[in-house]
């Protein structure tokens, strides 16, 4: 952008993980190396400790459980080393300032408050692996919005996996692998370690200050997503941690009956997405993503089979695994959706078919996902063969998937990596050569005479003169969106005729007041005076609060907040056809019951000191279309209460400017 500035973007499945770090550091850490590392950072008497404790260290060709050290006793010495070199309120001051994440990120609404069984299963898994060692540590787990395949552990307990995590997982040994993996960088107090490092390095920088970046402004995912890398710039964990973390877990495995064998294989999953993000990038990942200190996770996961001969059999999959691990998909899927996220949605759903087939649910999402990409990008929809759209891959890869004749194994390794699939793809619920439109037609034929009424809404509307006998039964069933349908089938023409401003992205450093999240913003500036400045431009103006649940659904609050990255960053000032009516039945529903015709989308954010406004506006005409324009970089030191009032106006004014007719 002319600026240089780009809004925060969330990370997504193909921008890697943190529990596994990165491909850089090539090689495993050898028993020697880590004895060397342990001695530099804990001391001798550390060392000394560990073996006589016989806790198994990689690469050690026996395991010894009777004598070794406790949970309670390892964070007891790994804290008393730190505190001879640092004050000790330092632990204390980043614990209490710790505690303060889950409350944040509940009261945004990044983590799932209504999976109860989700949240069950993991809780039991933790509960049978401490049970056998005495750790008294109380977990507290977090299940996050997020549909990256990812899990992370903080000082204290807290343990966050990603809904994208639970989704991919093949059996409960990876589950109990990952959190006995986490365990035992809290055991260890390796985020303790790196924000010690941290302190060090600033000198003067109070945990305060720290810890307070991280759980400062937001209440959206793109924001929490930008704050990750500040998350792991304080945990990041050196290849000393990983081996640490791994042996730890590996122990914890053995002594409550878990599967290690089965249990690594998800360290094949993590090599999977290292190999697919160097197809979209074209590079490995090096140290464009968490640091460069980190084993490559297929070297961890050959070690951990090469080095125990425990048993090798994953236990059955139980019904609450399988029934969490669908949830989970349907839910990881969704949240892709939102985030118009729609090449990865078809390749993860299409994964998940190879081995259940029977998962109606996916297909419905992946045809909505397909159906979008028809609206948005109805060229690309056409032409583009799924498989091979923006990969960098040898021609020769490419054309055999293109062509779908004879496909040799290193081209059946490609699609296992872009499928993020581990095994070997025996059969395919579609051409590997499909298009976007290939794909659709086929769900679509399917979905058709599907048994979900609500994915008929969709099936529908699909077409350019909407089934007419499809949208009558939809409504005659008593469908959810009986507007949408009567407005598909020309049987209401509802009343149009306000124009809505809803406040969408708001992250403001307020001075005195602080950093301030969507809520904050509501209650600390006057929107009267903003919705004074909306009237000008707009009749019947009407203010919303996308947290306003009276009006505005969990749901419809979702699609909202995603509108605003449907077109592209690159301008400051673009335009694109779009009918807001079609794109979604929930907004459809939203836009009829609010009598919406002029929907104006604000957001306004702090990106390199400077305060950004954005303005989208979504009509409903003859010739719908989205326009959208981003004011310059602007720098105000005063903040009061007319701030935000500031910043519309000149965002306003811009927008009118550029699109005056």
């Amino acid at each position: 952008m002319k600026n240089g500035w780009r809004r925060p973007r969330k990370l997504t499945q193909e921008s890697g993980s943190k529990m596994n770090g990165n491909s850089n550091g090539k090689g495993y850490v050898q028993m020697k190396g880590l004895a060397l590392a342990c001695l530099l950072f804990f001391g001798e008497q550390a060392i000394q400790a560990q073996n006589e404790a016989g806790i198994y260290l990689p690469f050690a060709s026996t395991v010894s459980f009777s004598n070794s050290l406790s949970p309670d006793e390892i964070k007891k010495a790994v804290l008393h080393q730190i505190r001879n070199e640092e004050p000790k309120r330092w632990h204390e001051d980043f614990a209490n300032e710790l505690s303060q994440l889950p409350a944040y990120m509940i009261r945004n609404g990044l983590t799932y408050q209504n999976r109860n069984e989700c949240t069950r299963l993991i809780e039991n898994t933790i509960k049978e692996l401490t049970r056998s060692n005495g750790d008294s540590t109380i977990y507290q787990v977090l299940v996050m919005k997020d549909a990256s395949f990812n899990a992370f552990a903080m000082e204290g307990g807290i343990i966050m996996v990603n809904m994208g995590f639970l989704a991919a997982l093949q059996n409960e040994d990876e589950l109990a692998m990952v959190l006995a993996h986490e365990m035992g960088h809290v055991s260890h107090h390796h985020g303790y370690q790196g924000y010690v490092r941290m302190r060090q390095a600033q000198n003067k920088a109070s945990a305060a200050s720290l810890i307070g970046s991280l759980i400062g402004p937001g209440g959206s995912l793109i924001y929490l997503a930008s704050k990750f890398f500040l998350i792991n710039s304080i945990f990041e964990h050196s290849r000393q941690n990983e081996a640490e973390a791994d042996a730890y877990g590996q122990n914890l495995m053995v002594q409550s009956n878990y599967a290690i064998q089965p249990g690594a294989e998800v360290f094949r999953r993590f090599h999977l997405l290292h190999e697919k993000y160097e197809l979209t990038e074209g590079k490995e990942i090096g140290s464009v993503l968490f640091g460069s200190t980190h084993p490559e996770p297929l070297e961890r996961y050959e070690l951990m089979k090469s080095s125990f001969d425990g048993d090798s059999i994953a236990k059955s999959a139980s019904t609450a695994f399988l029934k969490l691990r669908t949830e989970a998909r349907i839910d990881q899927l969704e949240l892709l959706l939102n985030e118009h996220n729609y090449r990865v949605l078809i390749e993860t759903g299409w994964g998940y078919l190879i081995d259940r087939p029977e998962e109606i649910e996916v297909k419905e999402i992946m045809f909505k996902a397909a159906y979008r990409l028809k609206m948005l990008e109805p060229d690309r929809f056409k032409n583009n063969y799924i498989l091979t759209e923006s990969y960098f891959m040898d021609k020769a890869i490419r054309d055999e998937i293109n062509a779908s004749d004879t496909i040799s194994d290193e081209t059946r390794k490609t699609i296992q990596t872009i499928l993020l699939h581990p095994k070997r793809i025996i059969e395919s619920p579609f051409a590997i050569n499909a298009t976007f439109q290939v794909l659709y037609d086929q769900l679509y034929d399917e979905l058709k005479t599907g048994p979900n009424r609500e994915a008929k809404l969709w099936v529908a509307i699909g077409t350019p003169n909407p089934d007419r006998a499809m949208l009558q039964a939809y409504i005659d069933e008593g469908g959810k969106y009986q507007q949408a349908a009567a407005y598909y089938l020309g049987q209401s023409q509802p009343t149009l005729n306000r124009s809505v401003l809803l406040p969408n992205f708001l992250e403001i450093n307020a001075g005195s007041a602080g950093k301030m999240d969507y809520r904050s913003c509501f209650s600390f500036y006057n929107w009267s005076e903003v919705t004074t400045l909306f009237a000008k431009y707009y009749s019947q103006p009407v203010l919303l609060n996308r947290y306003d649940r009276g009006k505005i659904s969990m749901e419809e609050s979702s699609l909202l907040e995603g509108l605003p990255s449907l077109l592209s960053y690159d301008s400051e000032v673009g335009t694109m056809s779009f009918d807001i009516m079609r794109f979604d039945p929930a907004l459809a529903e939203f836009m009829i019951r609010n009598q919406v015709k002029t929907l104006v989308s604000f957001d306004c954010f702090e990106s390199y000191d400077y305060t950004h406004t954005q303005i989208q506006e979504f009509d409903v005409s003859f010739n719908p279309k989205i326009k959208r324009t981003v004011g310059g970089r602007v720098s105000i030191d005063t903040y009061n209460e007319g701030y935000m009032a500031t910043m519309f106006n000149r965002g306003i004014k811009n927008h009118a400017k550029a699109f005056k007719e």
